[in-house]
């Protein structure tokens, strides 16, 4: 960490793959990993096809088979699963 009077700056890198589960009054849901290069795996969801949208806003719609979501044609960034509160990585 770098502070000064004007601005702080924090710089934090993680390593290897991060798990996350979100609990939503129907039931709890996993999804990893996080960074994700090809294939999502969603534990928990009953749907499916997912939408899934870009940082700004465009939405592209996914096939879900046997929990795993194939996003490889994505290009990198960050992408969102709106219906499920999921974020994630595509990298």
């Amino acid at each position: 960490i770098q502070s000064n009077n004007y601005h702080s700056d924090i710089y934090l890198k993680l390593m290897g793959n991060i798990n996350l589960s979100v609990e939503n009054s129907q039931n709890e849901f996993t999804f990893f990993p996080n960074p994700v290069s090809n294939t999502l795996v969603v534990e928990n969801i009953n749907d499916t096809m997912v939408e899934i949208y870009n940082m700004f806003g465009d939405k592209y719609k996914f096939n879900v088979e046997n929990n795993r979501i194939e996003i490889g044609q994505l290009a990198n960034g960050v992408y969102f699963i709106p219906k499920y509160n999921i974020k994630f990585m595509k990298e």
